[in-house]
């Protein structure tokens, strides 16, 4: 049941309540019932606020200068700026949005069954489209997906750090078969490449590195020049391109689906592989 109080004539200049007394969603286990919602929006000094109050769904706030109906846009471009490959969304004029959402174990749970989420999820941030400035942060005190856990996500986008544009970290993950340590992944824009930095430790609390620059041509394929990096396989630790050369690269090509590699080559202790070659399906691959 849907109870509107409101005035305008567009989503940008709509005021008043919306309440939504009776919601609920179902999955493929489940339907799932939810507490009343109430979404409150309003004006005051030329600026938008919106408030959301529920107990079992999702709760905070909005508010600033910006049009409803371009929200979206503001977020995707937030991230245009961080990951290169995400489409620009021209928005007209200046627009600056702060926000506080927190998003409950409930619906997470209804909308992601196979998963466990026992905690809420907080969503923070500030974009203003006039400095191109967006930071946005989102913490998971603890996820699972098929056995595996993720102990402490925290996930953060500045387009303003002089260090990374992003931060994903997690304290823990873990299996019954593995456990990853003090994991931690950044990227940073350089020119027309992205470079992506991975480090985590192991139960013998060795340290790990992977390193990666990524780039898109213009026909909207994806190149990955694989660096120097450090990776545990088996009982051993290799070295990935020993030599940090500029050759290494791993190319996919969506429009027909298949993945090439120019070469890798990485050693441990007195064993050496190098190889090369590509992949579009079990059918249809010449590695070697």
């Amino acid at each position: 049941v849907i109870l509107l109080n409101t005035v305008g004539k567009n989503l940008d200049d709509l005021e008043g309540n919306l309440k939504i007394s009776s919601a609920k969603i179902k999955n493929e286990f489940e339907t799932i019932n939810f507490n009343p919602i109430v979404i409150k929006k309003g004006f005051k000094n030329k600026k938008t606020f919106i408030e959301i109050q529920n107990t079992d769904f999702v709760e905070g706030e909005l508010g600033g200068e910006f049009l409803l109906s371009k929200i979206t846009g503001l977020f995707q471009n937030t991230f245009h700026q961080v990951y290169p490959f995400v489409p620009y969304k021209k928005i007209h004029g200046n627009q600056q949005v702060s926000l506080r959402l927190n998003i409950k174990r409930k619906i997470l749970d209804a909308l992601y069954p196979n998963s466990s989420i026992p905690k809420n999820i907080s969503m923070e941030g500030l974009i203003d489209s006039k400095t191109n400035f967006g930071k946005l942060i989102i913490d998971a005190p603890l996820f699972e997906y098929n056995d595996i856990k993720f102990n402490q996500i925290h996930f953060v986008v500045d387009t303003k750090n002089p260090d990374h544009n992003s931060l994903l970290s997690v304290k823990k993950i873990s299996n019954k078969y593995y456990e990853l340590n003090n994991f931690k992944l950044t990227s940073k824009k350089i020119f027309d490449s992205l470079y992506f930095k991975s480090e985590f430790k192991t139960n013998d609390d060795f340290s790990y590195q992977i390193n990666i620059y990524h780039t898109q041509d213009k026909y909207k394929n994806s190149h990955f020049e694989i660096k120097k990096s450090t990776i545990p396989l088996g009982k051993n630790n290799w070295i990935v391109n020993p030599k940090n050369l500029n050759n290494q690269i791993l190319s996919y090509y969506p429009k027909n689906n298949k993945i090439e590699l120019s070469v890798l080559t990485a050693y441990s202790n007195n064993q050496f592989i190098s190889f090369l070659g590509s992949f579009s399906d079990f059918n249809n691959y010449n590695l070697k």
